[in-house]
């Protein structure tokens, strides 16, 4: 080890040090050249000066491991301090930016909201045709069978969009909205039913258009 001066990575952590403007990514950035270089230094073969076979050796090799263990020093220093600053800087910058984040709270919960409502509308608006079509099916009685109702893929979209009241149990509530408002044969009408054989035995059993009773 010849080069006894401040490398590139050194000067520049050192500058951003003194700079209490400092961003985090140059920050950043300075310590992950600060960590090469210490990588580099720490890798580089062991120095034993014991083992010099002369008086100019010996000194040549004792003043590159005291070289060694300053740059080794100096660099660990340095990413020590440039994690402090790192710290401070992310403080800095969530301070200064807390206004600013709680304006992009605002603005995203408008839209969330708007979006809800928006959603409600629609939500309302396809409940509003479902109580229709099952009052159609209901007036059209046997002579409507086979015409009048939504489709089982319908239905489907109706529970895939959440638009369906559920508070008396998801289960219950599609069995109850396919048999009030799907059209009779289509397919699939599927419900699913619990039967309890015992204990450790209830299970979900599908049942179909022609097994309801």
């Amino acid at each position: 080890m010849t080069d006894f001066s401040d490398s590139p990575a050194i000067e520049t952590a050192n500058k951003l040090l003194s700079d209490t403007g400092a961003s985090v990514d140059d920050l950043q950035t300075a310590q992950r050249g600060i960590n090469d270089q210490l990588r580099e230094v720490q890798a580089q073969p062991r120095i034993e000066p014991a083992m010099a076979c002369s008086v100019s050796e010996h000194k040549r090799m004792t003043a590159e491991l005291e070289q060694q263990g300053v740059i080794n020093g100096i660099l660990s220093r340095l990413y020590s301090r440039l994690s402090d600053a790192i710290q401070r800087a992310t403080a800095r910058d969530a301070i200064d930016g807390a206004e600013q984040s709680r304006k992009d709270l605002a603005k995203a919960l408008d839209a969330l909201e708007a979006a809800q409502r928006k959603a409600d509308a629609a939500r309302a608006d396809v409940m509003a045709h479902v109580s229709r079509i099952e009052r159609d099916k209901t007036a059209a009685g046997n002579h409507g069978r086979g015409k009048v109702g939504a489709t089982p893929e319908q239905i489907d979209r109706i529970v895939a969009a959440g638009a369906l009241d559920a508070r008396m149990g998801e289960t219950t509530a599609i069995n109850s909205l396919r048999r009030k408002t799907q059209i009779d044969g289509g397919k699939p009408a599927v419900e699913t039913r619990y039967v309890d054989h015992g204990a450790n035995e209830a299970g979900p059993v599908n049942v179909t258009q022609a097994e309801r009773v």
